[in-house]
């Protein structure tokens, strides 16, 4: 070993201080020791940031959108009252929220504690909560309470009006197609304190999640039109501020204003009355008998923030297709219906969208088969716990497939017999040589036929004592000035005159205006006709003989209406 000098350990530890400062190396950990140094700096990841509000929501949505088109099992849930004073609450006061837990079979580690249920249901489908009620269901009401597969507030329907449980989803698939806003559905078995209520229909809640699919902002005012109540009640507002009713008086003072034309202004002014257009067709379409237009019932009504004008949202669609004859094409007894019905342009585009409703969303899906469809998940679901329920049920499901084509079969009939609005040609001139129909006013032998003058097509007319017959057609007019004219011939006329008209003439069901020219006695083919005002709507023009005794003829070729104006 050598030793060293005290001269030389002086000389190194005065080399050593002046040497850099260096740290000694932290001992390596095991997992230290066995990780890779990164090569570049592009290789280093960086923290992932939190999900921001928004992103949170798009999540959640896409959540819901893929829970309400989901092909999975049917959901089981079980709602439990740990609290017997909550269960005892609810039965006194049924409309009013409980507190209870909630749990689905698909995730049995998992209880959602603080849920709020109440019972739903109006007249029809209202039941007590021991005999399968109808429940309105809110997650998030209470503190700490949850989401249940993303889901705020959803319904569960007992079906007490629907057999099938088919008819409310299928009817708000046709309504979202023709862009009206409805309520998706989907199924679930639901047990409730104990009992075993069976299956449901899961149908998602006006909430912000359900906005958003129709309308940019979500924060507009919702109104709830409550059991058989017009928009002049006073409505449950279930969001916005509740003190604030500006809007909804301006519509309902819109539908109450005298002066027609400013009753169209305002009316434009706070409703969306394209979409209203749409909502009427819809629930006539389906049946919709316990709907706002036919009995003030069943509906959301929704201020679109963006426009600041109202969107009236199906709601209560559990009867659908139940008369499959009903009127698709009638007046409402609503007071929104009625007063966009007053505006003739408004009505006669009524009618256009509801053939366009027919055309791009009744013939454009083979619906029929999309209620089997739907009804065979059902059916299976159902069988999985009882074969015979699966068994039953196959005659539900043939019902509601033969309800929605004989409804589909019966617009398309109705659309193909409604008068449509008249065309007239680049001269202002439309021909009316078809829909006529002759009606007897006289007795004996007066009566109306169609034959033939000098290879002519005519509309005959016999008086064989003092009658009032003639020939009728109905077309739909826009406001404006027309001429109703027609090439006439009469024999042995005898006219009698009154305030409607004498002889051979033409005039206007309803208008006081008479005609310009009328024929009497013995007369070749000389024109006649009349002038006259229409505010809009349907007319019935008249081709027709006052008199005593005689016989008229009009030339089928000339009848026809002239657009003054």
């Amino acid at each position: 070993m050598m030793n060293l000098s005290s001269t030389t350990m002086a000389a190194v530890a005065m080399l050593m201080s002046l040497l850099p400062a260096v740290e000694a190396p932290a001992p390596k950990t095991a997992a230290a020791a066995t990780a890779t140094k990164p090569e570049t700096i592009a290789e280093l990841k960086p923290e992932p940031k939190a999900e921001s509000k928004a992103e949170i929501k798009a999540n959640a949505r896409k959540e819901i959108d893929k829970f309400f088109a989901s092909n999975g099992p049917i959901p089981t849930l079980s709602f439990n009252f740990s609290k017997p004073e909550e269960w005892e609450y609810l039965k006194k006061e049924n409309r009013r929220y409980a507190e209870c837990e909630m749990t689905d079979v698909e995730f049995p580690e998992k209880i959602w504690r603080g849920v709020a249920v109440k019972l739903k249901g109006s007249a029809g489908s209202f039941r007590g909560p021991e005999d399968k009620p109808g429940l309105s269901v809110s997650m998030e009401k209470y503190k700490k309470g949850e989401p249940w597969r993303s889901i705020g507030k959803f319904h569960l329907n007992n079906g007490a009006q629907d057999n099938s449980y088919l008819n409310e989803q299928i009817a708000g698939e046709m309504a979202r197609m023709a862009g009206v806003p409805a309520s998706r559905c989907t199924h679930a078995f639901v047990s409730f304190h104990g009992k075993d209520f069976g299956i449901y229909v899961v149908k998602e809640g006006f909430e912000p999640d359900f906005l958003a699919h129709f309308f940019k902002k979500t924060d507009g005012d919702l109104y709830d039109g409550g059991f058989c109540h017009e928009i002049d009640t006073n409505m449950e507002k279930d969001h916005g501020d509740p003190a604030d009713r500006a809007a909804i008086k301006q519509l309902m003072q819109a539908c109450g204003e005298g002066d027609v034309k400013k009753r169209w202004e305002k009316l434009d002014q706070i409703l969306d009355v394209d979409a209203f257009l749409s909502f009427m067709a819809m629930e006539s379409i389906l049946c919709h008998w316990d709907g706002y237009n036919f009995n003030r019932n069943n509906y959301r009504l929704y201020l679109n923030a963006d426009s600041g004008k109202f969107v009236f949202f199906l709601h209560g669609m559990d009867q659908m297709f139940g008369d499959v004859n009903a009127p698709v094409i009638r007046d409402s007894g609503s007071m929104v219906g009625n007063a966009v019905f007053s505006n003739p342009l408004w009505k006669a585009a009524y009618r256009d969208r509801v053939e366009k409703i027919y055309t791009d969303v009744l013939t454009a899906v083979d619906w029929p088969s999309r209620v089997v469809e739907e009804g065979k998940k059902v059916q299976a679901a159902l069988a999985a716990k009882n074969p015979q329920l699966g068994k039953d049920y196959q005659g539900q499901i043939n019902s509601a497939r033969d309800r929605v084509a004989q409804r589909i079969a019966m617009v398309g009939k109705q659309l193909a017999m409604a008068p449509k609005p008249p065309v007239f040609d680049a001269g202002g001139v439309m021909k009316l040589t078809k829909g006529w129909m002759g009606v007897d006013g006289g007795g004996g032998n007066s009566r109306t036929d169609e034959v033939q003058i000098d290879g002519k097509r005519t509309f005959h007319i016999i008086a064989e004592n003092s009658s009032a017959m003639s020939w009728r057609t109905t077309i739909q007019l826009l406001p404006g000035k027309y001429r109703f004219e027609a090439l006439a011939k009469c024999k042995g006329v005898i006219a009698t005159n009154d305030a409607k008209g004498r002889g051979t003439d033409l005039r206007v069901s309803g208008n006081q205006t008479k005609a310009e020219q009328f024929l009497e006695g013995d007369s070749d083919w000389k024109p006649v006709s009349i002038t006259f005002e229409s505010s809009g709507g349907d007319a019935i023009l008249v081709a027709e003989l006052r008199a005593a005794k005689g016989e008229a003829w009009f030339q089928a070729e000339s009848l026809q209406l002239v657009k003054l104006k």
